[in-house]
């Protein structure tokens, strides 16, 4: 991602939260965050981020849900979704790109493993076309 990309960083767990924004921020991001899935919604409606990090075990409406909702949104599809979760087999994969993530990280997340992925995504930005309902609305 670009020096100075927006990022939203979605965490229940206030102490990675804080750790995780603060290494995004030292690393040029500007890192927004929420601790929940509706607060994240809400955010990503006022400022759309280029990249948003969900948390898959979040209380309420799990990340899983989340991705699906942000990839139904005519005007949020676009922003690339990377899971962060403790689980990392091959099936959790999966369930995550059925879902609409474009990258898995498995918790505890180092440093060095997020900043590539982050790389990655801006060298090979994920294609993709826009929700059937916004499609028709154009």
């Amino acid at each position: 991602m670009p020096s100075g990309a927006q990022v939203l960083l979605v965490e229940d767990n206030a102490d990675s939260r804080e750790m995780l924004c603060e290494l995004l921020e030292m690393s040029g991001f500007k890192c927004r965050t929420a601790e929940n899935g509706l607060a994240a919604l809400d955010m990503m409606k006022a400022q759309i981020p280029d990249v948003a990090i969900l948390d898959v075990g979040l209380p309420g409406m799990d990340g899983f849900e989340l991705a699906r909702r942000i990839r139904e949104d005519g005007k949020l599809f676009q922003t690339c979704l990377i899971a962060l979760t403790g689980y990392g087999q091959p099936s959790d994969r999966a369930i995550s790109k059925q879902a609409g993530f474009d990258a898995h990280l498995v918790k505890p997340v180092r440093a060095d493993e997020l900043l590539g992925m982050l790389d990655k995504l801006q060298a090979n930005p994920p294609a993709r076309r826009p929700p059937a309902a916004a499609a028709d609305a154009e």
